[in-house]
């Protein structure tokens, strides 16, 4: 998000879904939905060129139906599900930009030394 480059021509996200709760997701109602997706698709300075998601259970997909209605549709065409089959999702995303944990060759995603390293720039 820091380069200009990145904000000009858009990055991918990739998430893990496979520790999202049922109890986490019901906290969220059509207002949140709509909150979040209009934050994603209006407010973020940067371009989403596409959203993988891995490891969804039953649940994002309630939580997804709930969203459209306030997607665009190129958001909806960029929106991505997986499950736990990586054979669609590699052929969009290099092994070497990938973890272990998604069929890549990085080694485990640190997310406490992401949080010390945002700290850090302030």
């Amino acid at each position: 998000i820091e380069s200009q480059e990145t904000q000009v021509h858009g990055f991918i996200m990739v998430g893990d879904d496979a520790n999202l709760t049922f109890r986490q997701v019901l906290a969220l109602g059509p207002k949140d939905a709509k909150k979040i997706s209009g934050f994603v698709q209006d407010c973020f300075p940067a371009r989403f060129k596409g959203m993988h998601i891995l490891h969804q259970p039953w649940y994002i997909t309630l939580f997804v139906t709930l969203m459209k209605p306030f997607m665009k549709q190129k958001m909806k065409e960029r929106l991505h599900f997986y499950g736990y089959d990586y054979t669609e999702f590699h052929k969009v995303v290099d092994l070497e930009n990938l973890p272990e944990s998604m069929g890549g060759k990085l080694p485990p995603a640190d997310p406490l030394a992401w949080i010390e390293y945002l700290r850090e720039k302030g």
